[in-house]
């Protein structure tokens, strides 16, 4: 049963997409008219397997606020042979069947760390100063990052330590 009033028509699953089980049906999974990488196939199915996609696919069968009805990724970014980061557009209406802009950006495992120093009988905690062109300046942070390929969790803490 799908969630939402039949306000949007499932689309068909084409040659240069694959699809994601969603409420009984299969929903596409294609690439954004921007984005055309070589083995496009490939690519998608890392895609739809990424754990984060699942957990959010996962996550939106268990609502009945909205209806997917298709996804194209417009970005992969790659960490050796494991998924980064994906970027994705998703086409969903709500139970009022407006039409939702919706722009996602996933990310694989990330760690922070709260580093808290003790001097002089104060607690410090120790912030990194990191690049942010965007806003123009560095920025105090906690040590954050991704996991690598491994996701090793004590190898990455000490790098960012």
């Amino acid at each position: 049963a799908r969630p939402v009033a039949d306000h949007m028509p499932l689309q068909e699953v084409g040659p240069e997409e694959v699809g994601v089980p969603y409420h009984g049906d299969v929903l596409p999974l294609g690439c954004a008219p921007s984005f055309a990488p070589p083995d496009t196939v490939k690519v998608l199915t890392a895609v739809r397997d990424f754990a984060p996609f699942q957990e959010w696919v996962w996550r939106m069968e268990q609502t009945d606020k909205y209806l997917i009805s298709g996804f194209k990724v417009q970005a992969v970014d790659w960490f050796g042979s494991s998924i980064g980061w994906v970027r994705l557009q998703v086409e969903a209406i709500n139970q009022q069947g407006d039409v939702l802009p919706t722009l996602m950006l996933m990310r694989g495992p990330a760690i922070s760390i709260l580093p808290v120093v003790q001097c002089e009988g104060a607690d410090f905690v120790l912030l990194t100063a990191v690049p942010r062109p965007s806003v123009g300046q560095a920025l105090l942070e906690l040590p954050t990052g991704l996991f690598d390929e491994d996701a090793v969790f004590a190898g990455r803490a000490a790098d960012l330590l």
